[in-house]
């Protein structure tokens, strides 16, 4: 047999085995999450940096892309330490508040508008994993 062969066939093998029992998320869990998710996003709002600190692991690579009104679009970036530092300045004070939600298997999606001086493709994403903390 030829190596491709191999590796098709362990593929198929692979996608064929039946899958472990998924574990249901507990209501600890549930309530960490949405904990975490409020702190993120009131904190941020209310220019509590306090819980923007407790929401978000201390190694938060932010990422966003933003476009001018041009069409050039730049890539920018955030640790936790900046966005505490920006929230403690009141940065999330002028932010209009979330647009909506969005699940996905294990983690939750929450879309936020920078400002309304933003281009419509502006925006950040943050990710909330099933242990209560915040990525974004």
């Amino acid at each position: 047999m030829t190596v491709r062969r191999l590796a098709a066939l362990a593929a198929l093998a692979a996608l064929c085995s039946p899958l472990p029992p998924l574990a249901a998320q507990s209501a600890a869990d549930s309530a960490g999450i949405r904990q975490a998710a409020l702190d993120y996003i009131e904190g941020y709002y209310d220019g509590d940096a306090a819980r923007i600190e407790r929401a978000v692991h201390p190694e938060l690579a932010k990422r966003i892309v933003r476009t001018n009104e041009q069409g050039h679009s730049q890539l920018g970036q955030m640790s936790a330490m900046t966005l505490v530092q920006g929230t403690r300045a009141g940065g999330g004070k002028d932010t209009p508040v979330a647009e909506g939600t969005r699940t996905s298997g294990s983690s939750t999606s929450i879309r936020m508008r920078r400002a309304p001086r933003s281009t419509p493709q502006a925006g950040s994403t943050i990710c909330i994993s099933p242990n209560g903390t915040v990525a974004g």
